[in-house]
């Protein structure tokens, strides 16, 4: 009689999107899934040349589903803010069991950092204030705020406010709450564009959100 040698597969691993949208197949063996989230960065605001500021637009949701279980994890993207405020605001993420908002933008320029932690993953900072005659500096990965940007005019510099950092969220599901072979579906927000400033400076760009997958 033949003997059967049962061989497993991979124990561990990770997936991460930066862009775009999809579904994602829980692997075999995997007796634990995490799932990171982080939510788009907002633009920074951009200068008139007569010295005013242009509102930039909000970065999107990054979202992941998981219809076998009816639960929806949401990283919010940042929001656009108004001139009136002056700079954009930070996320607010829901679902997970760690829901971290984003920090607002600076009216001094410098973008507002994504909601989550500084390790291992990207550490989404907010781009840095601009100085001088210059665009707005972009959000970092994942999920940073623009910065605001800069003009000199008669002696004197004015900086637009930042755009604000998109939430993070994180959700871990053990064996037997998500099992493998289950289907998650995911969308990652992207990041909103500075305000383009007539005959001025333009705001940096938030920085895309991101998802990493992870499981044991």
């Amino acid at each position: 009689m033949a003997a059967f040698v049962y061989i497993a597969g991979p124990t561990s691993g990770s997936q991460i999107y930066t862009s775009g949208s999809g579904s994602f197949t829980i692997p075999p063996y995997a007796t634990s899934s995490v799932f990171q989230l982080w939510g788009a960065g907002s633009g920074g605001f951009g200068i008139n040349i007569n010295i005013t500021y242009a509102p930039a637009s909000g970065g999107g949701n990054t979202t992941v589903t998981i219809p076998s279980l009816g639960a929806t994890i949401t990283a919010g993207g940042a929001t656009a803010g108004t001139t009136v405020i002056g700079y954009g605001g930070g996320g607010t993420a829901s679902g997970g069991d760690t829901n971290t908002s984003g920090s607002n933008g600076a009216t001094g320029g410098k973008g507002g950092n994504a909601g989550n932690p500084s390790s291992p993953n990207p550490n989404g900072t907010g781009g840095a204030a601009a100085s001088g005659n210059t665009n707005g500096n972009p959000g970092n990965a994942y999920g940073g705020g623009g910065g605001g940007a800069s003009n000199v005019f008669a002696g004197n510099t004015y900086v637009a406010g930042g755009g604000g950092g998109g939430a993070f969220a994180q959700k871990t599901y053990t064996f037997g709450s998500l099992s493998p072979g289950a289907t998650i579906n995911w969308s990652v927000g992207a990041g909103g564009p500075g305000g383009a400033g007539s005959g001025g400076y333009t705001g940096g760009v938030g920085a895309n959100g991101g998802i990493v997958i992870s499981w044991s």
